[in-house]
């Protein structure tokens, strides 16, 4: 019955499938005491949320036959009816409005099979002596083919609704290993994909994190962990702690006996437990399909209605973010990415000085020019699944940035075209007519140089941390040094950047950030025709030598594109 509490919580929707230890009488009262908890209050409370959730026209009435659950939730909201009352309206709300992540829980069909394949999410059998629940994250494989980060958070989501009708703990601890995690798969956890992932995690199960450890981080894994932090509040993102080789510090926080033997523990391996929790999750099939019904009625909530854009400004345990900005990334990204296409006619043409200078400096002259375009041309035409678009000023202006090097230049265009047959959503779409490009423009303006001898951050907001740290997890050492981050003091910016070349705004003597920006515009819109030819252009993989390169290899960059090289 799902009327008892405490020990006998169990919902009714559980199976005899255990894969948490029930709690004991000790863990029962540890964990309710904590909280001024005992038999005759968890009753009193779980009777006043049923009256509360019959009286709400917009909520479902599901759990008011389920006390076990509104236990559970008491507990997470510490004892608070009015935080368990906002966190159930939330939970129902989430339910209605973010159907992405909490919808789409059929495990009968094949994503669930492929990502659980890759992927485990694991909650331990054992409380630690502090009765928090450990649970551990991570890949079992490197291979990104079938990955897909929405059916990974459609599965933890899937195990904390397992958890909140059947578990039984004070909080959580959080094991995130990144062995087998590859900047592939780092590179799908957009912050916008993040923030609806915390929210429905943290916001819709209240979770009570205790700590989260982060294991066998590479240097790109530093990237996704600053995205983490920067949406949680301080005091949560104050408990987020980054390992080394040195375990020490870790077991002194998890005792080991409780994790599985590939961390010197004695629960089983993580296959033997993820196995049991997938069969866990399965066996709730048709509980999930019952539960998606569940959600709140928008159109009967007295006052003001939710809808998704009021969930994502939702603060709580998280940071404000105005999401807009961030979900046209890959708009930005294609602006940026406008620049190397077009030649510099927006700017000033190089003067006889300025082209002898730079030709020089990579030991250049006419002759020597004319020299490399020839073998590159020769080149193009020997290679069967590149195109033969050759371009002479196109081809100097990379012999120019691969400083000289015709090898540097051949690896640079195979790349170049590769690329714009793997990632088609930055490199095509480029129809400077579509809304995209005005709406886009309108808020933002660019222009980098592809061998960046310096780049310096100005007005940086907190969040700025975040994005450069971006950029040096995939930069070179030797470029990431080149990244300065200025104050309100630009003595040092303005020693490296003439004022005379920059716009008004920043002292300068070039017109006005509009005015300049306002000529890009009318530049690209006029390489539209251009663009939408060389949209064509892109590497044939059926015809290349040896190994087809796909999008796994680009986004791990495995074989010949392991190392991004920029410089």
């Amino acid at each position: 019955s799902s009327g008892q509490c405490g020990l006998f919580s169990v919902t009714r929707y559980a199976t005899s499938l255990e894969v948490i230890e029930p709690p004991s009488e000790e863990v029962l009262e540890k964990v309710r005491s904590e909280f001024g908890l005992n038999e005759r209050r968890v009753r009193e409370a779980v009777e006043q949320l049923k009256e509360w959730l019959v009286l709400q026209p917009h909520l479902p009435k599901e759990m008011v036959a389920d006390d076990g659950r509104l236990e559970r939730w008491l507990i997470r909201c510490k004892n608070s009816i009015e935080k368990v009352k906002k966190s159930l309206d939330l939970y129902y709300t989430l339910k209605t409005n973010i159907p992405e992540i909490m919808h789409g829980w059929d495990m009968k069909g094949d994503w669930f099979k492929s990502i659980s394949s890759i992927f485990f999410y694991i909650p331990m059998p054992q409380l630690t002596p502090n009765c928090d629940r450990v649970t551990i994250l991570g890949f079992s494989s490197p291979d990104i083919t079938n990955f897909d980060v929405m059916h990974q958070i459609k599965i933890g989501q899937m195990i904390l609704e397992i958890r909140i009708s059947e578990d039984y703990c004070l909080s959580d601890i959080y094991i995130l290993d990144f062995n087998n995690c590859t900047l592939g798969h780092v590179s799908k956890f957009t912050l916008p994909v993040l923030k609806k992932y915390l929210l429905c995690a943290i916001g819709g199960y209240n979770i009570r994190l205790r700590a989260m450890h982060v294991l066998n981080a590479p240097p790109y894994a530093h990237t996704l962990i600053s995205m983490v932090k920067f949406l949680l509040k301080s005091k949560m993102a104050g408990r987020v702690q980054i390992h080394g080789s040195d375990l020490t510090s870790f077991y002194e926080q998890v005792p080991k006996k409780i994790l599985p033997i590939e961390y010197g523990g004695e629960a089983g391996s993580i296959a033997e437990n993820w196995d049991r929790w997938k069969k866990k999750v399965e066996s709730y099939h048709d509980v999930f399909l019952e539960r998606e019904k569940q959600k709140s009625d928008e159109s009967k909530r007295p006052g003001h209605t939710i809808n998704s854009s009021d969930l994502l400004g939702f603060e709580g345990s998280f940071r404000k973010l105005d999401d807009k900005n961030w979900y046209n990334l890959e708009h930005f990204t294609r602006l940026f990415t406008f620049r190397y296409e077009m030649s510099l006619e927006v700017i000033e043409p190089p003067s006889k000085e300025a082209l002898e200078k730079v030709t020089s400096e990579f030991g250049l002259n006419e002759r020597r020019v004319r020299e490399a375009v020839e073998q590159l041309k020769n080149w193009i035409e020997l290679q069967p699944h590149l195109p033969k678009e050759t371009d002479d000023g196109r081809l100097e202006r990379w012999l120019i940035r691969c400083k000289n090097s015709t090898e540097k230049v051949k690896k640079t265009l195979d790349l170049y075209y590769t690329v714009r047959t793997n990632v088609p959503e930055i490199m095509t779409g480029w129809d400077t007519k579509g809304n995209w490009f005005k709406t886009t423009s309108s808020v933002m303006y660019s222009g980098y140089n592809a061998r960046i001898k310096a780049m310096h951050v100005l007005n940086a907001p907190s969040y700025a941390d975040t994005i450069i740290a971006m950029l040096k997890s995939v930069l070179k050492s030797k470029l990431t040094e080149r990244i300065y981050v200025h104050g309100s003091d630009l003595t040092s910016f303005y020693e490296q950047v003439p004022k005379e070349s920059l716009p008004t705004e920043y002292g300068g003597n070039a017109g006005s950030v509009q005015e300049n920006w306002d000529r890009w515009k009318k530049k690209l819109e006029s390489y539209h025709d251009i663009f939408l030819e060389r949209e064509k252009y892109k590497s044939d993989e059926t015809k290349r030598p040896g190994e087809s390169v796909n999008r796994s290899h680009l986004l791990g960059f495995e074989g010949s594109f392991r190392k991004l090289d920029v410089d």
